[in-house]
């Protein structure tokens, strides 16, 4: 919960002026989770804080020319690692390893969108 306070804050000054604000990132549950099925570990597998960050640093650079080939070049870090949550989320639903907590209508995602993901899963 401190980690998402901080990634709330961090529009306000003085963290709005951050100098490490487009890298700062810090993990959540979610977000571990994502980053374990990315790279291929058990989903649970444990992390501290340090190898968490050198592993998201490394799946950050290897992502970033997708990211500005479909146009969201500028993401920046905090919300990179929400989106390794919602891998995480997406996948547990997919893979009926769980049950979502809110309904999702495939429908209503852009083709952009399903490239990129298709991608991520690929």
């Amino acid at each position: 919960m401190a980690a998402q306070v901080v990634a709330d804050l961090k529009y306000v000054e003085p963290l709005r002026s951050a100098q490490d604000w487009m890298s700062f990132a810090t993990s959540g549950p979610g977000s571990r989770r994502g980053l374990n099925r990315i790279m291929c570990r058990l989903i649970d597998a444990p992390w501290t804080e340090p190898a968490w960050r050198r592993a998201f640093g490394q799946f950050e650079v290897a992502i970033r020319p997708e990211l500005q080939r479909v146009g969201l070049g500028e993401l920046h870090c905090q919300d990179l690692q929400n989106c390794l949550c919602e891998i995480h989320k997406n996948l547990r639903g997919t893979l009926g390893q769980g049950k979502p907590n809110a309904n999702f209508d495939r429908r209503e995602q852009r083709a952009d969108c399903l490239d990129a993901t298709r991608m991520a899963y690929a």
